[in-house]
């Protein structure tokens, strides 16, 4: 009987830090959140995307071979009602797959198990633009 008071208290407890943490996190993304250095994680070439506070953008990718490549634009908050949900990036080329025309990308706002900003580029190989918190 003691086990089972024990197990029950246990849940309980859980519970109630789940619920806490579920609770207490802020989904709504500030342009502070997002403004920084963004680092590739494909393996294809170095693949740098530098969101600025003016609402323009820098990409950096430079192939295995050296071959640079640098665009620069526009991007914008998409919202949903009064949420921030995404961004549109303007012009925007995706050196790693090729050569593909620029286009408008839209992407959503994505956190890791770590709390990290990351924009997805191809949910089926995982690879993202992760935020480097290290980067002023």
């Amino acid at each position: 009987m003691a086990m089972l008071n024990r197990l029950t208290k246990f849940v309980k407890i859980t519970l109630c830090l789940l619920s806490l943490l579920l609770f207490s996190c802020n989904n709504q993304v500030t342009l502070d959140d997002i403004v920084g250095v963004y680092t590739a994680n494909h393996g294809k070439g170095l693949d740098i995307l530098k969101i600025n506070s003016d609402g323009t953008y820098e990409h950096l990718y430079t192939e295995k071979n050296k071959k640079s490549h640098v665009n620069r634009n526009r991007w914008m908050f998409e919202m949903v009602g009064n949420k921030v949900d995404g961004i549109t990036f303007t012009d925007f080329h995706s050196y790693f797959r090729g050569k593909k025309p620029s286009g408008y990308w839209y992407t959503e706002i994505e956190y890791d198990i770590f709390g990290n900003i990351r924009f997805c580029l191809d949910p089926d190989s995982y690879y993202y633009y992760v935020k480097d918190t290290s980067a002023k």
